[in-house]
């Protein structure tokens, strides 16, 4: 699992280097599904979830996780039916798991902080999802006070 996560990591950092990056953060489904139309084959569609003020059951929950990975996966589209999500959990004393989920065109990571009831989440994909339907849906399964969203395109 650790190598997994680490070739994930490995994998965006190698992409930050040399992709062209565009903030679609603030921007309509509409404006990002011209953007795809355009270059539907060169295209990466990065999102960043920082939840907090999540509820500390569900996040020290590994099913609660996995049911979040495999919807956030139904959304994003792309994830082989039956596919299980990798759940680590972490021993330090203000963590608490780790999970990723890797399909052949989509890739959902991220990590839990119990100390501050906090989840992250990158989704990436190179198909078109909407960024806004996958943060509200987290944002409801985890009863979340907060999401800071951020939605780039790479290409």
């Amino acid at each position: 699992m650790r190598k997994t996560l680490l070739l994930v990591g490995a994998i965006a950092y190698t992409l930050s280097l040399h992709a062209t990056e565009k903030d679609y953060t603030n921007r309509s489904y509409a404006v990002l599904t011209r953007a795809f139309e355009q270059q539907p084959a060169t295209l990466l569609l990065e999102t960043r979830l920082d939840l907090t003020g999540c509820d500390e059951t569900r996040i020290r929950d590994a099913e609660d996780l996995t049911t979040l990975i495999e919807k956030l996966g139904s959304i994003v589209g792309g994830f082989d039916p039956g596919s299980v999500p990798h759940i680590v959990h972490r021993t330090s004393p203000s963590s608490g798991y780790t999970f990723v989920h890797i399909s052949g065109n989509a890739t959902i990571a991220g990590y839990v902080i119990n100390a501050t009831n906090t989840v992250h989440v990158t989704i990436m994909s190179t198909a078109l999802y909407n960024p806004t339907t996958a943060a509200q849906y987290a944002i409801k399964f985890l009863h979340a006070h907060a999401c800071a969203t951020r939605t780039v395109v790479r290409s």
